[in-house]
Formats: structure tokens, sequence, C-alpha cells
């Protein structure tokens, strides 16, 4: 058996289309590449992009749900904001309901803020 002259390489059997073929061999005279090394290098950038998209994806829905986030944590201040100028309306069943929220939510920050107290 031969020798192989680089043994991190393997070689296969690639079938093309005749028009794939043949824009790959006027990008290889174009790049100065050989066809081999026109379609090695398309092959690895493609999956170097891949690799890069998902970390860009994760980004994306990382931003994304810090926005989601800040926007809960913004429409749970003003809806304690809302419920203090309901508890002093002097309708007494929506200053009941205003007091009620005041008091769930307050119990829920107790909670979650560092134990029951």
């Amino acid at each position: 058996m031969p020798k192989q002259r680089y043994p991190e390489v393997t070689s296969f059997t690639l079938r093309l289309h005749k028009k794939l073929h043949g824009r790959l061999e006027r990008e290889a005279q174009r790049h100065h590449f050989t066809l081999n090394n026109e379609i090695r290098i398309r092959l690895e950038d493609s999956l170097n992009r891949d690799a890069s998209r998902v970390l860009e994806d994760i980004a994306s829905d990382m931003q994304i749900n810090w926005l989601r986030f800040s926007n809960r944590f913004l429409m749970l201040s003003l809806e304690d904001d809302l419920a203090a100028a309901l508890a002093k309306t002097t309708d007494p069943e929506v200053a009941k309901l205003a007091r009620v929220w005041l008091h769930t939510r307050a119990t829920y920050r107790r909670l979650t803020e560092g134990g029951v107290s």
C-alpha cells in the first residue's frame, strides 16, 4: 500500500451537476485556486458561517429575553403605582381590590427577595 502524501486528508468521490461544476471551476480560476481548494474553502466557510449564526442566534435570543424582562419589570412598577392610586379611590369595591392586590404583591416580594418575614 503506497504511503499517503497527507495522512490527515481524505479523498472521496463527489457527484455534481455539470452547471455547478462549471461555476465552481470558473470561480476557482477567478480566485487562482485549484478546483479542490475552491470547494474545500467554500465548505469550510459555510461551516464557519453556520457556527457564527448559532452564536448570533443565541445573542439575539438573549437580547429579546432581556427586553422582555425589562418590560415586565416596568409593567410591575406601573401596576404598583396603579394599585396604590386605586386604593385611594372612594369606590369601596375598587379600593378593596387594590389593597388585596398590593398585599399579594408585597407578600410575593418578601418570598422572592430574601425569604419569608
